[in-house]
């Protein structure tokens, strides 16, 4: 399934280009970490010191990240012995949890391009692991790109095969246990029990009553927790009722 949203007809663009960084360390006052972000490769950020070096930048608001591209010393005119052996790209969206997206482990690029599943953030934190081919500890990157699209976009919903989609009203979850009465899951005396609760429910949600839909259901998770109690569902039955039942609740709420 592919959705199309306003998202393909955004623009993608450097969102790094520019922006405040940190780094663990600097070799010189001319190799600093902001020269790593300022759009050219006449100058670079050197890292030195212990391994691993360290480079973060700030994007200075939530934005939406899809690829990763660093430009090596041989990028810069350097020998290609000189280019990072091995690195890591983080992000995070507060500065304090950060999620991997990229892991190189083998590169001998001057340039490498890391496309990622599109996804939110504000600090992008790359880790140079082995900073060149050789014995060299000392990290090159004369840039490092962060491309995406600018804001903190909507992001459609992760269509996933294998995990079934929630029930959008009281009717469809009738629908759902009907399906599993059938498939012998649920005894029939207990599931028109809970078809007739869910008519109930499906009388308020018809006269957008929030409050009573709310209530109602509330009163149905009892219900079901009580049924898994007295050995009327098993587990597995009970959790896809309660998981759509709390969906529900949280749509009307």
């Amino acid at each position: 399934m592919i959705t199309v949203t306003h998202l393909a007809e955004s623009k993608t663009m450097n969102l790094a280009l520019n922006k405040e960084t940190t780094a663990s360390s600097y070799c010189a006052d001319t190799e600093v970490s902001s020269f790593a972000v300022d759009g050219s490769t006449r100058t670079k950020w050197c890292g030195n010191g212990g391994e691993p070096h360290t480079l973060t930048v700030d994007l200075g608001s939530v934005n939406l990240v899809s690829e990763i591209v660093l430009q090596h010393a041989e990028a810069g005119g350097e020998p290609v012995g000189s280019n990072t052996l091995a690195y890591r790209v983080l992000i995070s969206e507060d500065g304090e949890n950060f999620k991997e997206l990229v892991k190189v482990t083998d590169n001998k690029s001057g340039i490498t391009k890391d496309q990622v599943p599109v996804t939110k953030g504000r600090y992008v934190r790359l880790i140079v692991d082995e900073p060149t081919q050789g014995d060299d500890n000392a990290a090159r990157i004369y840039e490092f790109e962060v491309n995406g699209l600018k804001g903190d976009v909507e992001l459609p919903p992760t269509y996933d095969p294998e995990k079934p989609q929630p029930t959008e009203s009281a009717a469809e979850l009738r629908e759902l246990i009907e399906k599993l009465t059938d498939d012998g899951a649920i005894d029939a005396k207990v599931a028109h029990t809970l078809a007739v609760r869910l008519k109930v429910v499906s009388h308020f949600e018809d006269k957008q009553s929030a409050e009573k839909v709310v209530k109602h259901l509330e009163g149905f998770k009892r219900f079901i927790l009580n049924q898994k109690k007295h050995d009327k569902i098993n587990q597995e039955v009970y959790n896809r009722l309660n998981g759509n039942t709390e969906y529900l609740i949280e749509k009307w709420k």
